[in-house]
């Protein structure tokens, strides 16, 4: 059983993820996307969940909100928002909490809207699906201008709009707006800047500060750009092959002396160019298949620190202040140091 990953604070617990698992059936058997995953997320807190591609980071936040694409399932395990057990909620209760509790923004934005009906007829439509939210139709337009307003947007002109008459970085922020329309605690993104150009990446980092700072909603994004983490982010969870390994303060888990070995992997793998003459180390070896696992630790076999544990023994997620970390040396050393 993992620790939870950020427990070290005295902060509310908006989110909590207990040792959840999630599996596809597949030819020949099974695999687990998400295996044994438990992190905390706090009032207020901008979180990033990165890794590379194929790790699990989109198939945990749609597991979050009970909403993993068949043929998975989540199979153990709980999600507590504000500690109400999301597995424990009939079909209504979590239909609420996906509206007004969390809301998801998807990765592709286009996939977001009916590509016939403007953007204000679909405004409508969410307003007339919720009416425990907003019982006035003019009181919920209102509002929605004011968040078209927040993520830089002409009013007038986006509700008249169809889809196809936006570009992607106007697609992304009026997702964003919809996905506030009904006042959500907790907003997950995933992949918010994936498939933008740099300017357009810019103002969707901006606008995200500017909504936590306005309207203090807690912001949850998956993202493989460590650089929009270190701009956007507040906390950070890393997940390699289904697993978290490491969870804390952006500073501690990219600059402190506990980083995993994969994180610092990560972070040499970048071009610097402040650096002259530094060239990018790309990462040893490749991500292990789900369906093949090695034994143990799975960054052990690209590992540059590994120990013989490492290859035989599942390291634990460990905490220390706000630092989570699953890494057999480090946490070994851990214990030396508090003896």
């Amino acid at each position: 059983m993992s620790a939870l990953a950020g427990s070290g604070t005295d902060r509310q617990v908006a989110l909590e993820v207990r040792n959840l698992s999630v599996e596809f059936e597949i030819l020949g058997g099974t695999i687990r996307p998400v295996d044994d995953v438990s992190l905390q997320i706090f009032d207020g807190d901008i979180f990033a969940l990165v890794g590379e591609s194929g790790c699990g980071k989109s198939t945990l936040v749609t597991a979050l909100i009970r909403l993993v694409p068949e043929p998975g399932r989540i199979v153990s395990g709980d999600v507590l928002l504000r500690g109400s057990s999301l597995q424990a909620m009939n079909t209504e209760s979590l239909r609420r909490i996906r509206a007004a509790g969390v809301a998801l923004v998807l990765q592709a934005a286009m996939g977001s809207f009916n590509p016939v009906i403007t953007i204000e007829k679909q405004v409508e439509h969410v307003l007339e699906a919720h009416p425990e939210v907003w019982k006035s139709r003019r009181k919920g337009l209102e509002y929605f201008d004011y968040l078209l307003d927040l993520v830089r947007l002409p009013t007038d002109r986006i509700r008249k709009s169809y889809e196809s008459q936006l570009s992607g970085g106007m697609r992304q922020r009026v997702a964003i707006a919809f996905g506030l329309l009904l006042k959500p605690d907790l907003v997950i993104l995933d992949e918010p800047t994936t498939a933008l150009d740099v300017i357009n990446q810019g103002i969707v980092i901006e606008v995200l500060k500017d909504l936590q700072a306005e309207l203090g909603v807690t912001i949850v994004f998956v993202t493989h750009d460590l650089a929009v983490v270190a701009e956007l982010a507040s906390r950070v969870g890393v997940m390699y092959a289904g697993r978290l390994v490491q969870s804390g303060s952006v500073d501690d888990v990219f600059y402190g002396d506990r980083r995993h070995p994969y994180v610092r992997a990560l972070l040499t793998s970048i071009p610097n160019v402040q650096v002259a003459g530094r060239a990018a180390k790309a990462i040893a070896g490749s991500v292990p298949r789900l369906d093949d696992l090695p034994r143990g630790c799975r960054f052990a076999p690209r590992c540059p620190v590994a120990e013989a544990a490492c290859h035989t023994d599942d390291p634990e997620l460990i905490l220390a202040a706000d630092n989570a970390v699953a890494c057999h040396p480090l946490n070994r050393r851990l214990e030396v140091v508090g003896r």
